[in-house]
């Protein structure tokens, strides 16, 4: 997510791939224009490239605090929920079956 000028009148996006010079696939591109109030920069939580950002994103976070807070836990939630115990012992036992099937020369 990032800032536009306010008196921006157009935007240009260029996506490459960050390890290579190969092709890249998007799927499912959004776009979302926040205009009027000030909105959080972030969904979750905010990421600083270098240390002299640090003070605009806490400034940020300290502003929208209970949105950050909400959107934590609500991603929290869903990150349990996916990354469970049963559900990652689901997935390796999964490949491991796959896996020894295709060894063999056999279809799952």
């Amino acid at each position: 997510m990032f800032h536009l000028n306010s008196r921006a009148t157009r935007a240009r996006l260029r996506w490459s791939n960050a390890w290579d010079t190969g092709p890249i696939s998007l799927a499912r591109l959004e776009y979302v224009a926040l205009v009027g109030e000030q909105r959080p920069a972030g969904a979750v939580g905010l990421t600083a490239a270098d240390l002299g950002q640090t003070a605009e994103l806490l400034h940020d976070i300290l502003q929208h605090i209970e949105h950050y807070r909400r959107a934590a836990a609500q991603f929290a939630t869903r990150c349990a929920q996916h990354h469970n115990a049963d559900q990652v012992i689901a997935q390796l036992t999964a490949t491991a079956h796959h896996d020894v099937h295709a060894a063999h020369g056999n279809p799952t």
